[in-house]
Protein backbone atom coordinates (compact mmCIF):
# COMPACT_ATOMS: atom_id res chain seq x y z
CA UNK A 1 0.00 0.00 0.00
CA UNK A 2 1.23 3.51 -0.82
CA UNK A 3 1.09 5.96 2.05
CA UNK A 4 0.37 9.64 1.51
CA UNK A 5 1.75 12.46 3.62
CA UNK A 6 0.09 15.82 3.04
CA UNK A 7 2.44 18.76 3.52
CA UNK A 8 1.92 22.51 3.36
CA UNK A 9 4.72 24.58 1.88
CA UNK A 10 4.15 28.30 2.45
CA UNK A 11 0.44 27.81 1.92
CA UNK A 12 0.70 25.62 -1.17
CA UNK A 13 -0.27 21.98 -0.59
CA UNK A 14 1.47 19.09 -2.21
CA UNK A 15 1.29 15.36 -1.76
CA UNK A 16 4.30 13.26 -1.03
CA UNK A 17 4.11 9.51 -1.64
CA UNK A 18 6.30 6.93 -0.05
CA UNK A 19 6.62 4.31 -2.74
CA UNK A 20 8.27 0.91 -2.77
CA UNK A 21 11.10 2.05 -5.07
CA UNK A 22 12.99 5.24 -5.79
CA UNK A 23 11.04 7.57 -8.10
CA UNK A 24 12.44 11.10 -8.49
CA UNK A 25 9.90 13.88 -9.01
CA UNK A 26 10.03 17.64 -9.53
CA UNK A 27 7.06 19.71 -8.40
CA UNK A 28 6.62 23.43 -9.09
CA UNK A 29 4.89 25.34 -6.30
CA UNK A 30 4.43 29.04 -7.02
CA UNK A 31 7.93 30.56 -6.76
CA UNK A 32 9.47 27.61 -4.97
CA UNK A 33 10.71 24.27 -6.23
CA UNK A 34 10.72 21.12 -4.15
CA UNK A 35 12.60 18.03 -5.24
CA UNK A 36 11.09 14.85 -3.85
CA UNK A 37 12.59 11.39 -3.83
CA UNK A 38 10.40 8.44 -2.89
CA UNK A 39 12.60 5.67 -1.56
CA UNK A 40 11.99 2.37 0.13
CA UNK A 41 12.36 2.82 3.86
CA UNK A 42 13.11 6.51 3.92
CA UNK A 43 12.03 9.88 2.55
CA UNK A 44 14.31 12.42 0.95
CA UNK A 45 13.72 15.92 -0.36
CA UNK A 46 15.57 19.09 -1.21
CA UNK A 47 14.00 22.51 -0.83
CA UNK A 48 15.41 25.42 -2.79
CA UNK A 49 14.48 29.06 -2.29
CA UNK A 50 13.26 31.19 -5.21
CA UNK A 51 16.71 32.76 -5.46
CA UNK A 52 19.01 31.72 -8.36
CA UNK A 53 20.56 28.28 -8.04
CA UNK A 54 23.51 28.34 -5.68
CA UNK A 55 26.41 26.18 -6.86
CA UNK A 56 27.32 25.43 -3.25
CA UNK A 57 26.29 22.02 -1.99
CA UNK A 58 23.18 21.91 0.21
CA UNK A 59 23.39 21.46 3.97
CA UNK A 60 22.55 17.78 4.37
CA UNK A 61 20.42 16.78 7.35
CA UNK A 62 19.50 13.24 8.35
CA UNK A 63 16.49 12.87 10.67
CA UNK A 64 15.50 9.62 12.38
CA UNK A 65 11.93 10.10 13.63
CA UNK A 66 9.05 7.62 13.80
CA UNK A 67 6.29 10.16 14.51
CA UNK A 68 4.74 11.57 11.31
CA UNK A 69 3.49 14.70 13.08
CA UNK A 70 6.95 15.49 14.45
CA UNK A 71 8.47 14.87 11.02
CA UNK A 72 5.95 17.22 9.43
CA UNK A 73 6.73 19.98 11.94
CA UNK A 74 10.47 19.46 11.47
CA UNK A 75 10.14 19.87 7.71
CA UNK A 76 7.98 22.96 8.10
CA UNK A 77 10.39 24.51 10.60
CA UNK A 78 13.30 23.84 8.27
CA UNK A 79 11.48 25.76 5.54
CA UNK A 80 11.58 28.85 7.77
CA UNK A 81 15.37 28.92 7.82
CA UNK A 82 17.17 30.72 4.97
CA UNK A 83 19.40 27.84 4.00
CA UNK A 84 19.65 25.49 1.05
CA UNK A 85 18.86 22.25 2.86
CA UNK A 86 18.60 18.61 1.88
CA UNK A 87 16.65 16.44 4.32
CA UNK A 88 16.52 12.66 4.50
CA UNK A 89 14.06 11.07 6.94
CA UNK A 90 14.09 7.53 8.30
CA UNK A 91 11.45 6.05 10.61
CA UNK A 92 13.72 4.09 12.94
CA UNK A 93 17.32 3.57 13.89
CA UNK A 94 17.78 0.43 11.83
CA UNK A 95 16.75 2.27 8.64
CA UNK A 96 19.04 5.14 9.55
CA UNK A 97 22.06 2.86 9.78
CA UNK A 98 21.16 1.30 6.43
CA UNK A 99 21.09 4.77 4.86
CA UNK A 100 24.47 5.69 6.35
CA UNK A 101 26.00 2.45 5.10
CA UNK A 102 24.43 2.74 1.64
CA UNK A 103 27.01 5.22 0.38
CA UNK A 104 24.77 8.29 0.20
CA UNK A 105 26.55 11.65 0.66
CA UNK A 106 27.61 12.07 4.27
CA UNK A 107 25.18 14.27 6.27
CA UNK A 108 26.36 17.52 7.84
CA UNK A 109 24.08 17.03 10.83
CA UNK A 110 22.07 14.13 12.28
CA UNK A 111 18.95 14.41 14.46
CA UNK A 112 17.96 11.30 16.42
CA UNK A 113 14.63 10.83 18.15
CA UNK A 114 15.22 9.20 21.52
CA UNK A 115 12.22 6.85 21.47
CA UNK A 116 12.14 4.89 18.22
CA UNK A 117 11.19 1.29 17.49
CA UNK A 118 13.80 -1.33 16.57
CA UNK A 119 16.76 0.83 17.64
CA UNK A 120 16.43 3.88 19.89
CA UNK A 121 18.36 7.13 19.76
CA UNK A 122 21.07 6.13 22.23
CA UNK A 123 21.68 2.83 20.43
CA UNK A 124 21.93 4.68 17.11
CA UNK A 125 24.31 7.19 18.64
CA UNK A 126 26.64 4.42 19.78
CA UNK A 127 26.50 2.68 16.38
CA UNK A 128 27.22 5.91 14.48
CA UNK A 129 30.17 6.83 16.69
CA UNK A 130 31.62 3.35 16.10
CA UNK A 131 31.08 3.58 12.33
CA UNK A 132 34.27 4.47 10.47
CA UNK A 133 34.15 7.97 8.99
CA UNK A 134 31.18 9.16 11.04
CA UNK A 135 32.91 9.75 14.37
CA UNK A 136 32.84 13.55 14.08
CA UNK A 137 29.47 14.26 12.47
CA UNK A 138 27.39 16.49 14.81
CA UNK A 139 24.50 14.55 16.36
CA UNK A 140 21.50 16.04 18.15
CA UNK A 141 19.26 13.88 20.33
CA UNK A 142 15.57 14.88 20.38
CA UNK A 143 13.40 13.78 23.30
CA UNK A 144 10.35 14.76 25.32
CA UNK A 145 12.20 13.63 28.45
CA UNK A 146 15.02 15.47 30.19
CA UNK A 147 15.72 12.69 32.68
CA UNK A 148 19.28 13.14 33.87
CA UNK A 149 20.36 9.56 33.15
CA UNK A 150 19.27 9.95 29.51
CA UNK A 151 21.06 13.17 28.64
CA UNK A 152 24.15 12.18 30.64
CA UNK A 153 24.29 8.92 28.69
CA UNK A 154 23.94 10.84 25.42
CA UNK A 155 26.72 13.21 26.48
CA UNK A 156 29.10 10.41 27.45
CA UNK A 157 28.43 8.54 24.19
CA UNK A 158 29.33 11.47 21.96
CA UNK A 159 26.15 13.42 21.19
CA UNK A 160 26.67 17.14 20.54
CA UNK A 161 23.31 18.31 21.86
CA UNK A 162 20.38 16.89 23.80
CA UNK A 163 17.22 18.84 22.98
CA UNK A 164 13.89 18.62 24.75
CA UNK A 165 11.31 18.70 21.96
CA UNK A 166 9.88 22.23 21.91
CA UNK A 167 6.24 22.78 22.79
CA UNK A 168 5.80 25.44 20.09
CA UNK A 169 6.56 25.70 16.39
CA UNK A 170 8.51 28.92 16.95
CA UNK A 171 10.61 27.12 19.53
CA UNK A 172 11.41 24.37 17.03
CA UNK A 173 12.50 26.91 14.41
CA UNK A 174 14.83 28.55 16.93
CA UNK A 175 16.30 25.19 17.92
CA UNK A 176 17.02 24.32 14.28
CA UNK A 177 18.61 27.72 13.69
CA UNK A 178 20.88 27.19 16.67
CA UNK A 179 21.90 23.68 15.63
CA UNK A 180 22.51 24.60 11.98
CA UNK A 181 24.26 27.92 12.60
CA UNK A 182 27.96 28.01 11.63
CA UNK A 183 28.58 29.72 14.97
CA UNK A 184 27.17 26.72 16.82
CA UNK A 185 29.69 25.08 19.11
CA UNK A 186 29.89 21.48 17.93
CA UNK A 187 31.40 20.38 21.23
CA UNK A 188 29.63 22.32 23.97
CA UNK A 189 30.38 21.80 27.62
CA UNK A 190 27.82 19.95 29.72
CA UNK A 191 26.04 23.18 30.73
CA UNK A 192 25.31 24.04 27.07
CA UNK A 193 24.72 20.46 25.97
CA UNK A 194 21.17 20.22 27.36
CA UNK A 195 18.56 22.49 25.74
CA UNK A 196 15.17 22.58 27.46
CA UNK A 197 11.89 24.44 26.94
Amino acid sequence: MINFIFLMNYGYPFVKKRASRAVPSRTEIADRTVFLYYCSGYQHYTSLSSEPMNPMKPFRILLAEDDDDDTFLFQEALEQIPIKAELTVTENGMELMKVLKSGVPKPDLIFLDMNMPVKNGLECLEDIRNFNGFENIPIVILSTSVARYLWESAYKNGANRYVQKPTSFTGLVEILKKCISPENDASPDVEQFLITN
